[in-house]
């Protein structure tokens, strides 16, 4: 399956720098000593949003699907499907990428560049690579035929399953260390590695405080490779924001997240009233196993928290209640029940 296209969602483009307000921002650069005539392209505005239906979109998959009904006459039915897929994008949502819209001050509202759109191009926020899900349903054999009050008790129960695993959801690091707009969430660079990385993709989370794990390790930030024309006294090396942009910079969404499973389960019987009149029993359980998966703590995603630390530590909090502040909004995996009777007739 393939498509290519124009996404529809409103995209917030960030064509100048902006602090919190249009005079403050004006008042900080002339107080840094900024050439306010080389950081914008014209001086007489800090920021200009627009909203448009300007970004473009790729996706590409391939669907497995493997079903079988009453295998072997044992009353067991599965139904599998996989799904290998590849979303790519310069723009996911309104608020670009996959650390909400920058809500933590980093990460951007819009384009990076709005100039050059293909500066963002990378792997989708909700771009997953892998997916299997197995829904198995098991007519239990036992006390099927006969009559009396086995049959109406014992027999005619349907087990039902529903496995799903993935592979991680991709994110960005960026560095606000030389940025002007740092905590407004406006043109904040990505990673510049100081050493070439050698890896991508989370390893086996290592536990390093109460529900803190350590994922992925990354060189720190050389934030000495930005426009050496904007240094001011406190940004001796440049300022970050406006570009150009060093070639080495990482890619959007360039790191892949840790994978993810869960398993959800119904057990369900029909009880016979009357020939007009039936009773149906349900019972469901969902994250039968208390399963909690890990998901990237997106606040820790900017290279200034380890200025003078030997590494970019990547951290990931395990799902539960009050888990907002990580990739993909709220992820609440408390296992959970429910009961249910319906009468047909």
């Amino acid at each position: 399956m393939r498509d290519d296209g124009v996404a529809l969602s409103s995209t917030l483009e960030r064509i100048q720098g902006r602090l919190a307000g249009t005079h403050r921002a004006l008042d900080n650069r002339l107080r840094l000593g900024v050439n306010v005539t080389t950081s914008r392209v014209n001086n007489q505005y800090t920021g200009i949003n627009t909203r448009g239906s300007n970004g473009s979109s790729h996706y590409s998959a391939l669907n497995i699907r493997l079903q079988t009904q009453n295998l072997h006459n044992t009353g067991l039915s599965v139904t599998a499907n996989y799904t290998w897929a590849h979303s790519t994008d310069d723009l996911s949502s309104t608020f670009s990428d996959s650390t909400q819209g920058a809500s933590n001050g980093i990460g951007n509202l819009g384009y990076l560049d709005p100039r050059n759109p293909r500066l963002d191009w990378g792997s989708s926020d909700f771009d997953i690579r892998h997916r299997l899900t197995v829904a198995p349903i098991y007519e239990l054999p036992f006390f099927k035929s006969g009559r009396g009050w086995k049959r109406q008790t014992m027999g005619g129960w349907t087990l039902v399953g529903l496995f799903t695993v993935r592979t991680g959801t991709p994110f960005s690091v960026f560095d606000t260390t030389s940025s002007l707009n740092a905590g407004a969430g406006d043109g904040i660079p990505r990673l510049v590695p100081s050493t070439p990385i050698t890896s991508t993709s989370t390893h086996t989370p290592q536990n390093v405080g109460p529900n803190q794990y350590t994922v992925l390790s990354l060189p720190t930030a050389n934030s000495n490779g930005f426009n050496p024309g904007l240094a001011s006294p406190d940004f001796p090396t440049g300022i970050s924001d406006f570009g150009p942009f060093p070639a080495n910079m990482t890619g959007r969404n360039l790191f892949r997240g840790p994978g993810a499973w869960n398993f959800d389960a119904a057990i369900t019987k029909t009880f016979a009233i009357t020939e007009r009149f039936k009773l149906q029993f349900r019972a469901e359980g969902f994250d039968v196993f208390n399963h909690h998966n890990f998901y990237i703590l997106q606040s820790n995603l900017d290279a200034a928290n380890f200025v003078g630390k030997p590494a970019i530590t990547v951290t990931a909090l395990k799902g539960g209640l009050g888990t907002n502040n990580v990739t993909g909004t709220n992820h609440d995996e408390r296992r959970f029940g429910q009961f249910a009777l319906r009468l047909t007739f």
